[in-house]
């Protein structure tokens, strides 16, 4: 039995024939004729494609839950960096030339 090597796509080492569904899609006639030029096995480039293109769509719709849970967040955050800057500070000394810096220990 020929089992094509997966390249790029460390998670999966080797296309494998078992635990397979048969579905059905419907993609436009130009590409499927790419597809056709290009590998003997629709399913193995369609499941090739499907591996390498998901960490991208999870990874996209990770950042955007954390987008909106920072956004929900922001002024909170906010209000505690200037809070913590603020507190930070390192006064300054008059008597010093050009009103330099002190440290504070």
């Amino acid at each position: 039995m020929f089992v094509p090597k997966l390249h790029c796509v460390p998670e999966m080492l080797e296309y494998s024939y078992l635990v397979r569904v048969k579905i059905s899609i419907t993609l436009p006639k130009e590409l499927l004729d790419r597809i056709d030029r290009v590998v003997k096995n629709r399913s193995v480039l369609l499941e090739r494609a499907a591996v390498a293109y998901l960490p991208q769509l999870e990874r996209d719709a990770r950042d955007k839950r954390d987008s909106v849970i920072i956004n929900r967040s922001s002024k909170r955050l906010n209000r505690e960096a200037l809070d913590t800057l603020e507190y930070q500070q390192v006064p300054r000394v008059a008597s010093m030339p050009g009103g330099c810096f002190r440290p504070a220990w």
